[in-house]
Formats: C-alpha cells, structure tokens, sequence
C-alpha cells in the first residue's frame, strides 16, 4: 500500500496517483487513465475541434506517464499539472500557426 501523501485524502487520489506513476506503477497510469480520461479529452478536443484526436489523447497520457517524477516538486495542483501536459501536447502536435495563434490569445 503507498503511503498517503500530505493534503491527499486516499491512495487512490489523482495525486496519488500520478506521484504511483512516478513510481513505475503501471496499473496506477490505468486508474488515472479511469479517472481523468474525460478531462483530458474534454480539453483536448477543445484545442482541436476537428475531431479524431484519440492519438493525441493517448500522447498526453504517455507525456503524464514519463513527466510524472517532476509532479512531486511542482507546486501547483494536479489537475494544472495534468492541463499543462495537455497543453504542451497539444501544441506539440498542432499545426504551426494554431499553435502561434493559440499562444498569442492566452497572453493578457
């Protein structure tokens, strides 16, 4: 059983999660794939409104796996942390110009 870690009320917390992965715990990638799968498709679809973006969907969850051993020392919520590797995904695989265009409306 993993220890619980502070401010995470179970192992089976999002957090927990991810810090399971860091840890090289395949089946916690598949209950956080459970849980937050909505979520990441969610925001995934909303950078590419297209459609057919299931590839894109499983990259940001492959980037969570190999980025999860920097989520131990990030200060900010897991649900930001588990966004901003949709985000780097997203404009990873976005045509040039969406990806400028999406930068340049996110700056205030």
């Amino acid at each position: 059983m993993y220890p619980y870690l502070p401010g995470c009320p179970c192992p089976y917390s999002i957090a927990s999660l991810v810090q399971r992965c860091a840890d090289g715990d395949v089946a916690a990638l598949g209950s956080l794939f459970d849980r937050v799968l909505a979520l990441v498709d969610g925001e995934v679809a909303r950078h590419d409104p297209s459609g057919g973006h299931d590839d894109t969907v499983l990259r940001v969850f492959a980037r969570i796996w190999r980025e999860a051993p920097t989520f131990a020392a990030c200060p900010e919520p897991v649900l930001a942390w588990i966004g901003q590797r949709v985000r780097d995904e997203c404009d990873a695989t976005a045509p040039a110009g969406r990806a400028s265009a999406d930068r340049l409306l996110a700056t205030p």
